[in-house]
């Protein structure tokens, strides 16, 4: 009798616990609904002597469901003092949705599809301090900080995070939040865009994180990875950063300064081959033919810029040419130099002369 009744307990329990993990809500990323968040990036550090990078962005955060459905956009510009042909652009989605991630890339025009374990925020309060509240936007949040970075949430959501880290200084910064947007906003926000799904079994932390062995990736991408791998392998001492700052920079710099080099290289073919163009065109429609190709390079390498047209060429043909003998005789006079730079610094010393 008495095996029978605990029997019959152990049964209720095991029902009763069932019950339990049935009703129990699934586990939520946000502490709010739904939400839409437009985002300012900034940041800038010293790659070399003389060559400060720069990156301007802006960014959009969308969920719905408490963050079991979320898109993050990011679209980012850089450039580089003294280096007047590096202006990358580059444009980012990732979307989670119930345990799956989304990353696309527009480039290629693919979206790489992942399964997660778990749909976890990308970082640790316990390595943080509370040091109170702040307005950011339109937004007062909770703002933490660490000793190379801080992070402001409201509901548990991303609203300002800045990290100063070996000589580079990152911001993203809510301009403008709103927690009760129009259903179509969200759904607009959320929606993939029309490119074939590939499958990968590969990890990564951040939408940046896509694509970043290419070599000709933005330092943006490089950087935060190297930030965040940083933060789980972190050493003390002065002399351990020096050399950390050192090897970063290095590995910054070296693919942007090969690629610039290419770049001197092929902008002057580029200039020879318009110019002869020019010489042979014999009205306003073949000049601006010449031009546009000219226009495509420069889109190309150093990011959009406003289309230059001839309206008339037998009165402009003169003025033109001129301008292009100037262009590559003052870039022929720079090639030597440039040929013998050994690095950034030395790049951009060659180009100001």
């Amino acid at each position: 009798m008495r095996f029978y009744v605990a029997s019959a307990l152990f049964l209720l329990s095991l029902s009763s616990s069932l019950m339990a993990s049935e009703s129990r809500e699934p586990e939520v990323k946000y502490l709010i609904e739904e939400g839409l968040v437009r985002y300012a990036i900034h940041g800038e550090g010293k790659l070399q002597e003389g060559v400060v990078w720069h990156v301007e962005g802006e960014a959009t955060r969308c969920f719905d469901r408490f963050g079991q459905e979320e898109a993050y956009h990011v679209t980012l510009t850089e450039s580089l003092d003294g280096i007047p042909g590096y202006h990358p652009q580059k444009r980012l989605m990732s979307k989670w949705e119930d345990g799956t991630r989304f990353m696309v890339d527009f480039e290629k025009e693919r979206i790489v599809k992942q399964h997660l374990a778990k749909h976890r925020n990308d970082y640790d309060k316990e390595k943080m301090h509370f040091i109170g509240q702040q307005m950011v936007g339109n937004v007062i949040c909770d703002m933490w900080e660490s000793r190379y970075e801080k992070r402001c949430f409201y509901k548990e959501v991303p609203i300002f995070r800045s990290y100063d880290f070996l000589g580079f200084h990152y911001v993203e910064e809510a301009t403008e939040a709103s927690f009760s947007p129009e259903k179509k906003e969200i759904t607009a926000c959320l929606k993939l865009p029309d490119f074939p799904v590939i499958r990968s079994f590969a990890l990564y932390n951040d939408p940046l994180h896509l694509g970043e062995k290419n070599t000709k990736g933005l330092v943006t991408e490089k950087l935060k990875s190297r930030f965040e791998s940083f933060l789980l392998h972190q050493k003390e001492g002065k002399e351990t950063e020096r050399k950390r700052e050192e090897l970063l920079k290095k590995e910054l710099a070296m693919p942007i300064f090969q690629e610039q080099k290419s770049f001197l290289n092929h902008l002057l073919e580029v200039l020879e081959r318009t110019r002869m163009c020019l010489v042979q065109a014999e009205g306003t429609v073949e000049a601006n033919a010449c031009l546009s190709r000219l226009h495509q390079f420069e889109v190309q390498k150093l990011g959009g810029r406003k289309r230059q047209t001839i309206s008339d060429w037998q009165r402009e043909k003169e003025s033109v040419l001129e301008h292009f003998d100037r262009s590559i005789e003052q870039l022929r006079a720079k090639m030597p130099c440039v040929r013998r730079a050994k690095s950034l610094t030395d790049l951009a010393m060659c180009i100001q002369q």
